[in-house]
């Protein structure tokens, strides 16, 4: 299984267009790697790809995967699983609407959101020409199920769904909190027994999901923010981390600490960081602190061959 960071960043990507934060600036003067939204792609084969949502940024990210298909028109990636519908993870669902209808997988309360919160099954459907076939939406839930390529064929990569507690994005006032609006995804490879996780909006650990992270091959976890005061102590917002659905990486509670008392199998990867954590700086003390534990700090590009 081959697994691509196709993009590392939180909303609003590094640097983030408004602001001037020391790490904004770094990156607009070269000092710090640019970082475009979060996105995720795996694919069994190296041929049929699979993304983990679909970030504002998934044109050029769409650029960096293989091109399998041959013919005037052929899009780059089977099916979009997204993890929760945020913006940041959603937005990108409208970019592709040159390239057909899009199998879409999620839970519920992710799909209300986007078709109806959103109404991108709406605007979507007008372009396929077929009425709501814009999207073909599969249900994510605790079953495992089997992943297959548009065409339909099994790709022995086989699905299991972590439904997490939290709140649905802001801009979504028809439903209330509780589990679903946001989802942990875990991959297995049937063929080569190896397994990923990717949890990028975990607002508190769940042993559930503590589990799978601890015998996975490769676990691509939620790195936005290093404190939970972080924004509240820039000015930026009045909220903290946990407020705002993501678990902090410092601090005694903190994702760092407990990701070291516990025992894992396989590489652990922040990503989804935000523009404000001190840990996208290669000088900062904190990015120091997370390599000496052992994880890796996530960066575009990162490839994995399991």
């Amino acid at each position: 299984m081959r697994i691509k960071l196709l993009g590392s960043a939180a909303g609003g990507g590094l640097p983030q267009w408004n602001c001037h934060c020391s790490n904004c600036d770094g990156a607009r003067a070269g000092r710090i790697p640019a970082r475009t939204q979060s996105s995720v792609a795996f694919s069994a084969d190296g041929d049929a790809w699979f993304l983990i949502n679909a970030s504002p940024d998934i044109r050029p990210q769409l650029e960096s995967l293989p091109r399998g298909e041959s013919g005037a028109r052929a899009k780059p990636f089977e099916a979009i699983l997204l993890s929760n519908a945020d913006l940041d993870h959603s937005l990108g669902l409208l970019m592709v609407r040159e390239g057909g209808p899009v199998n879409v997988y999620s839970s519920k309360e992710i799909w209300q959101t986007v078709a109806e919160a959103l109404a991108f099954e709406r605007i979507l459907g007008a372009f396929s020409g077929r009425g709501t076939a814009g999207m073909s939406w599969h249900r994510l839930d605790h079953e495992c199920i089997e992943l297959e390529t548009a065409g339909g064929i099994p790709t022995g990569l086989r699905l299991k769904t972590h439904m997490l507690l939290g709140d649905p994005p802001s801009y979504d006032q028809s439903q209330g909190s509780g589990a679903g609006h946001a989802c942990a995804l875990e991959i297995n490879d049937e063929r080569s027994g190896a397994r990923v996780v990717c949890a990028l909006d975990v607002a508190a650990p769940h042993p559930e999901l503590m589990n799978a992270i601890s015998t996975a091959d490769l676990s691509i976890v939620d790195g936005t923010f290093w404190s939970p005061a972080e924004m509240i102590d820039l000015g930026f917002s009045t909220r903290t981390s946990a407020e705002m659905g993501h678990w902090p990486i410092s601090g005694e509670t903190g994702s760092l600490t407990t990701f070291m008392g516990t025992a894992r199998k396989g590489q652990l990867v922040y990503s989804h960081i935000n523009n404000t954590n001190p840990i996208l700086d290669p000088d900062s003390p904190e990015r120091t602190e997370v390599k000496a534990a052992g994880l890796i700090i996530g960066e575009d590009g990162m490839e994995w061959t399991l």
